[in-house]
């Protein structure tokens, strides 16, 4: 999903709950370290597995080729689908544990929390990430902030240069969602 906020732009964002309305308005929302992400219950603010595995998963793809290489718009549409399920995943799941090795190797895609892909690229490519999780450790990503509104959707973002940061401790008035 794109944002243009209210001072020109754009800024690529990634939905965390799943339940809850993302109408085409001008939207206010807060920024907030990704702890504080998702406000609301089920499934309830991160815990520190799930923000580790959310970490390491930006690391390792954010940037990568496998979600900005593709010239092609039915890859990208998968790679940016696999990497959303993930997300889906990692925030929905109910970790019985406290180890992010361990919490990886209980993540199944189709048993998990979210189980829902029908193409099976997407699946495919989902699978892989998960299997690349931890490999050679667990990576923090100190761009990716929270953006919080208790009535709509929170998301993930990229701050993308030093200049944004302010970002992180104000509030982002007036954006306006567009889908790819």
């Amino acid at each position: 999903m794109t944002f243009s906020p209210s001072g020109g732009g754009s800024i690529s964002a990634f939905c965390i709950e799943v339940v809850e309305n993302y109408p085409d308005d001008p939207i206010t929302y807060q920024a907030v370290e990704i702890s504080q992400v998702p406000e609301n219950s089920p499934p309830g603010a991160l815990s520190e597995v799930a923000q580790t595995l959310i970490q390491d998963l930006y690391a390792k793809f954010y940037s990568s080729n496998i979600l900005n290489a593709p010239t092609n718009a039915f890859d990208r549409k998968t790679n940016y689908a696999a990497f959303q399920l993930l997300i889906w995943e990692i925030s929905h799941e109910n970790f019985d544990t406290t180890d992010a090795s361990v919490a990886v190797t209980r993540m199944d895609l189709t048993q998990g929390a979210f189980v829902g892909a029908s193409n099976q690229e997407t699946m495919n490519l989902a699978s892989s990430m998960i299997a690349s999780l931890g490999n050679g450790g667990f990576s923090a990503y100190s761009k990716l902030i929270g953006l919080t509104n208790p009535n709509n959707q929170d998301l993930l973002i990229v701050v993308p240069t030093p200049a944004i940061a302010g970002l992180a401790g104000l509030g982002l008035a007036g954006m306006r969602r567009r889908r790819r």
